[in-house]
């Protein structure tokens, strides 16, 4: 009787590994691939004023029609050395600079080349205050 019982345990175990490994491997092909996204800390802004930036540049990126955003990247260093070259005064802690890269679409959209990666393509973002959103005032090459 123990040798019956200790059988249909190991079968249940079995069939229960093999339910949850078919479950966790159906479950991560149907994860979509999104962009790897870096946000390096800052000295002028919180976590969370750098990820609400990145929000508004995802948002922004849904209007590129076909597009699909690789890498988005925050680096104070780099972000801080482009707003230098400013001709306008700018609020340093009301403007951030946010980075990507992305690959547009594969057939001819008119707008980009076809199938081609972009990279470096920079995000500049200001608000009016601490209290407001952060708004895409200009994207492209520098």
């Amino acid at each position: 009787m123990k040798y019956v019982i200790k059988k249909y345990l190991i079968a249940f175990g079995v069939v229960l590994v093999l339910s949850l490994s078919l479950y966790a491997v159906s479950h991560f092909l149907a994860m979509p691939s999104g962009p790897k996204i870096h946000l390096d800390e800052s000295e002028r802004f919180t976590d969370e004023e750098v990820q609400e930036a990145a929000l508004a540049v995802l948002a922004k990126f849904d209007d590129f029609k076909g597009c699909k955003l690789l890498r988005l990247w925050y680096d104070e260093a780099a972000s801080d050395k482009y707003l230098s070259y400013e001709t306008e005064e700018v609020s340093m802690e009301n403007t951030i600079v946010l980075y990507s890269d992305f690959r547009s679409p594969k057939q001819n959209s008119g707008a980009w080349n076809p199938n081609e990666i972009y990279g470096g393509w920079s995000w500049t973002l200001t608000r009016e205050n601490k209290e407001s959103p952060w708004q895409v005032v200009n994207y492209g090459y520098a």
